[in-house]
């Protein structure tokens, strides 16, 4: 049988040409359609519907392809043809039968299948249904007077049987996967179905100001509310981001039995001096005496220990008793392994064994089903069979498990609890677990993940003992014994993979106690309440989600929402602005934003805190932040605008709303204005006709631009105040033809000395008049006289930036502009005589260090950096923010390097931040730091080193002097881009160090005894000879650093400060009594026997080890 997914691949429909009759079945939820299709040879090949028929309360139609779908075979599907009005999320099952009909040779060709319909997959069926040139063959009987009978059958089910509700199944509901997070899950389960356990979680003393994520009893409470109170499955990862867990752990499988250790030895420690204090060891700590006992004298010694849990062995023990009976065996210590009984008896034959003291009312076993094998040098499972009982008593043999100081009037019978089961190998499987909540009877539930069912004690015990197949059916629970009969595998026993690996046992007279009542009231209020109305909100973004179908957005966006994103993406210098304007941080002063301050400006240094830094001086706004309005789809339009003015204060007649169009170039631009016609439709019917098929969504969003009446931002809204509603809006002139004649503008300003780039207004311009009509408007926009001169600019697009210069005799026509363009604008820049040079020679874009991020002045002495806003938008479309971390100190010992230590930007942190074009080339970068770390620094002495993205170290090898090219390129690490790059400052220029072998020497004594060490820089292609001569010549002038083994120089006594005489120099290091030895007969290369050793080390420098033989 082939099934294929929806018919999805062909053109636009075509309406059925054909008549159809369509018969119901007695049964509502069954019924069929017969479709005669006429004049199918005629068909075009497109989507053909029959006509609707009715099955089990739905509507369904079939569809066929005449000529296929992509393929040369008739194609035919069976759809769901209501699913445009049904409700979010919507499904329903169908089993169906098509059938196309022989009609008078009886083959008629039939395929049936099942499918869960659903908003997503509306059809189904058969993209190969019959080939084409069989359908066409005359001898197959299909076509007859060129007519195609197709006979549809359809049963529609209630509910999938492949789709499951725990909840609704069983009352409980499961736990989601992360990836490999069964084990934890199955482990969870346990310990949510011990009553006692759960209740201490909910009174573990928790804040109202924690978060789930960072606590773990919050997490757990939430997780166990969740488990209790809900219907779906629950996510555990706020739970596993208390742990501290990242991704990468919830994909790594670990072992339930140390994350349970580690589980409750962390709510141990959160549960002291609460009133849950000490929990954990009621239920689970049990103890046991080590003893060891002489045969022969009367000594013994006695060890006490607490446990958690129990390690059972697997291997060679058929149950849990004769693990318990392997546990207490004794050891007989004899022979060489005599027992040291102290100084009175000396060595001693002695039994050695251990005993239960006590055992707790949880008891946890966990059987070791994996092992090291020695012979084949790995781990193995033990797929052994192991039984375990339902009750388990453990005073069998007149207590002979435990010790005689134990409490005998403690009866230690226990019911099987869970049983938490590993299916799978050594290196990976799978985990879940079986729980008889209750203790009662076969109330068994199998907990997998997600999914929760019922099952026998024959499945959750039996069938987990391991073994083979032969062994569970062969099993006699009478006698318990393994009759094995022969196989009927070819004579080979198939061994079971899935098997008991955790045993939980709860003592049978503290049933009571440990499944105790667990309700609301034993939950922390503010836990409660929180839990609460996270299920709430759960529930209405649910609803909301039901009844999505029903409603759509607008997204209005106004002036005030581009005046509040454009030009702020950067950094805000208002504050600066103002200072330099006259000192107010009154934000409510009038400040023109084209004013020109080329007076002294405020400057604010925070060069350890990086600048934020977005693109959002290109383009209008953001769609996502601006205001949204949920509506009904069938509300009029003209009754949103009578929402609008009842929400926002602004008139009816104040409102103008235009449609966003997205444009070839990827921008989106408002493109035209609602019409009246429009504006009496239902919203849903604007959005439509308004959105181009491949831009629609599922959300089915609109977005709007609301124009109001003219206003000028300098005096209105740059102040934050609302704009002025008393004008009426703008008379659009249209031409005799009825075509409109204006179109809307939008202007942003630059200011090259403050570099702010920011929206001012916009204004309609006529298509056939210059742009200098458009001048006044524009001066009043910034602030500025009349008269001054302009440079104007059209904003197409931003990748890559594209800025193109309009002249002011241009018309709109002539300029290309329509509704919807962005025109920056500044003041005509002042051109020096020394720019006018740089100019001509094609001067370089000049980027800054982080110490000028939030100057309030951009411009160095009154000159701007970027003087034209074509220039300012290059930049600021490629610049980046580089964090400069100097190499840790022990990076450069080991690399045994002279560092120039900088000054520290901050009190804890030696981070530059440093303002760089992703274009930057090597030398650029070490000009821009070296400048910044001061004037003593050469560029040439900075080493820098990439960081590891992955790893959040630096690169164990350094960069070559321009070994890579741009910024971009250093910082990218295996597709990773980070802001950081690590620098040393080298005592010689990095090309010179590069082109020497740096060695570092240890010289030692007759004695071998480390009097110095030297570091000898030389050549590549020297020899061991020059080595030693460099070492020679050092030594000779007291160069070098003293060493392990250098004589301490004696502390002289402490002069009066009145008789102490004038300093002297200080010797060298390494002016040793030995250096000073052999520097005193002339010492050199040929002077001096020495013994080399060569040490390669993985620091980029080699090691020798230099010692003196006197002669």
């Amino acid at each position: 049988m082939e099934v294929d997914p929806p018919a999805t691949a062909a053109a636009g429909a075509a309406p059925a040409t054909a008549g159809a009759d369509g018969a119901t079945a007695a049964d509502p939820m069954q019924g069929s359609h017969r479709w005669e299709l006429h004049n199918f040879s005629q068909l075009p090949n497109q989507k053909q519907y029959s006509a609707q028929f009715l099955v089990g309360g739905y509507f369904w139609r079939i569809l066929i392809f005449p000529k296929g779908n992509n393929s040369e075979h008739l194609s035919v599907y069976l759809d769901a043809s209501d699913s445009d009005t049904q409700a979010y999320g919507w499904s329903r099952y169908a089993s169906f039968t098509l059938t196309v009909v022989s009609q008078f040779k009886g083959k008629d060709v039939k395929k049936d299948s099942g499918h869960q319909f659903n908003a997503r997959e509306s059809d189904w069926g058969f993209t190969q249904f019959l080939p084409v040139n069989e359908l066409m063959d005359p001898d197959n009987g299909f076509l007859h007077n060129d007519t195609l009978v197709v006979f549809a059958e359809v049963h529609v089910q209630k509910s999938n049987p492949h789709l499951y509700d725990s909840y609704k199944e069983t009352g409980h509901v499961g736990l989601k996967n992360q990836g490999a997070t069964c084990y934890m899950n199955s482990l969870l389960q346990t310990l949510y179905h011990l009553h006692h356990f759960r209740k201490a979680v909910y009174h573990m003393p928790t804040a109202e100001t924690e978060e789930a994520s960072k606590s773990i009893p919050l997490a757990l409470q939430s997780l166990f509310y969740k488990l209790q109170y809900g219907d779906t499955s629950v996510a555990t990862k706020e739970l596993t981001a208390s742990f501290g867990w990242d991704t990468y752990d919830s994909f790594m499988q670990h072992d339930v039995q140390e994350l349970n250790r580690v589980l409750c030895e962390k709510l141990e420690e959160k549960m002291k001096s609460t009133v849950v204090e000490n929990t954990i060891q009621k239920l689970f700590e049990g103890s046991v005496v080590n003893y060891i006992e002489c045969i022969n004298v009367n000594y013994k010694s006695e060890r006490k220990e607490t446990y958690m849990d129990l390690q059972l062995d697997v291997k060679g023990c058929k149950d849990v008793y004769a693990s318990f009976d392997k546990y207490v065996e004794v050891e007989r210590l004899d022979g060489e392994n005599k027992y040291q009984a102290g100084d009175e008896h000396g060595l001693q034959d002695a039994r050695k064994g251990v005993l239960f003291e006590k055992l707790p009312p949880v008891l946890e076993l966990q059987l070791k089903r994996f092992e090291y094998d020695f012979h084949r040098d790995t781990m193995v499972k033990i797929n052994d069979r192991y039984e375990f009982p339902e009750r388990l008593d453990l005073d069998v043999g007149n207590r002979k498990y435990f010790s005689p100081s134990s409490d005998r009037s403690q009866r230690n019978v226990y019911l099987l609890h869970s049983v938490l089961v590993h299916s799978g190998g050594v290196h990976g499987g799978h985990y879940y677990a079986y729980i008889r909540p209750t203790l009662e009877g076969d109330a068994w539930f199998k907990f997998d993940d997600e999914r929760v069912t019922k099952e026998t004690t024959q499945k959750a015990t039996v069938e987990q003992f391991g073994g083979s197949d032969d062994d569970n059916y062969n099993h006699n629970h009478n006698n318990n014994n393994n009759n094995f009969t022969p196989p009927a595998h070819g004579g080979f026993r198939l061994a079971k993979f899935s098997n008991a690996y955790m045993l939980v046992y709860v003592r049978e007279s503290d049933k009571d106690e440990i499944l105790c009542n667990v309700d609301k009231e034993d939950i922390l209020p503010h836990v409660r309440e929180r839990l609460q109305r996270e299920q709430e909100e759960k529930e209405k973004r649910r609803k909301e989600k039901q009844e999505a179908h029903l409603y759509t957005i607008i997204k209005v966006a106004m002036d005030r929402d581009i005046k509040a994103q454009i030009g702020t993406g950067f950094e805000d210098r208002t504050a600066a602005a103002l200072a330099a304007g006259g000192g107010s941080n009154d934000m409510s002063a009038d400040v023109s934003p084209g004013a020109n301050n080329n007076s002294s400006r405020a400057i604010v240094s925070n060069p350890t805190t990086p600048a934020s830094h977005t693109n959002e001086y290109f383009d209008l706004v953001d769609h996502e932040k601006v205001r949204h309005f949920r509506v009904q789809k069938q509300m009029t339009f003209n009754d949103f605008k009578q929402m609008v003015e009842k929400e926002m204060s602004i008139p009816v007649e104040c409102q103008r709303y235009w449609m966003w169009a997205k444009r070839q170039n990827q921008t989106y631009r408002p493109s035209r204005p609602l019409t009246h016609e429009e504006e009496s439709m239902a919203v849903a019917l604007i959005r439509d006709s308004g959105t181009p098929r491949h831009e629609k969504t599922a959300s089915g969003d609109l977005k709007l631009f609301l124009e109001t009446p003219a206003l000028v931002f300098g005096n209105s809204l740059h102040k934050g105040l609302p704009p002025p509603m008393r004008e009426p809006l703008h008379t659009i002139v249209h031409d005799v033809a009825n075509k409109r004649m204006e179109h809307l503008l939008f202007f942003k300003l630059y200011d090259p000395y403050t570099e702010m780039c920011t929206y001012v207004g916009r204004a309609f311009a006529h298509r056939d008049r210059p742009m200098s009509d458009l001048l006044p408007a524009l001066w009043t926009f910034a602030g500025y006289p009349h008269g001054t001169p302009l440079l104007l600019f059209e904003e197409v697009k931003y990748e890559p930036v594209m800025i193109e210069e309009i002249t002011l005799t241009q018309t709109l026509s002539e300029a290309q502009l329509e509704d919807g363009d962005i025109i920056c604008y500044q003041r005509v820049p002042e051109v020096s005589t020394e720019e006018t040079a740089a100019s001509a020679g094609g001067a370089e874009v000049v980027m800054r260090d982080a110490a000028a991020l939030s100057d309030g002045a951009a411009a160095a002495d009154g000159h701007p950096r970027y003087d034209t806003v074509v220039k300012f938008l290059e930049y600021v479309r490629n610049r980046q923010i580089v964090r400069f971390l100097p190499l840790d100190s022990a990076t450069q010992r080991s690399n045994d390097i002279s560092i120039q230590s900088p000054a520290k930007d901050g009190e804890n942190d030696d981070s530059l931040y440093i303002e760089l074009s992703r274009n930057s080339r090597y030398d650029d970068v070490t000009a821009a730091l070296a400048h910044r770390l001061g004037e003593n620094v050469n560029p040439q002495h900075i080493r820098l080193t990439q960081y590891n993205a992955y790893s959040s170290t630096p690169k164990p090898a350094p960069m070559k002097y321009q070994g890579i090219d741009k910024l971009m390129d250093m910082l990218t690490h295996y597709h990773q881009i980070s802001d950081r790059l690590y620098y040393e400052v080298l005592d010689i220029p990095l090309p010179l160090m590069e082109s020497l072998k740096t060695l570092k020497v240890s010289y030692h004594d007759d004695k071998t005894a480390e009097t110095s060490t030297h570091t000898v820089r030389l050549k590549k292609d020297k020899c061991i000879g020059d080595v030693l001569g460099a070492l020679a010549d050092q030594l000779s002038k007291g160069v070098g650093s003293p060493g392990a083994g250098a004589p301490k120089p004696k502390a002289e006594p402490a002069t009066p400060a009145a008789e102490a005489p004038a300093p002297a120099p200080a010797p060298a290091p390494a002016a040793t009594a030995a250096t000073t030895a052999t520097a005193a007969v002339g010492i050199g290369i040929h002077a001096f026997a020495a013994t080399c050793y060569y040490n390669h080390g993985n620091n980029c420098n080699d090691e020798f080890l230099v010692r003196a033989n006197r002669h």
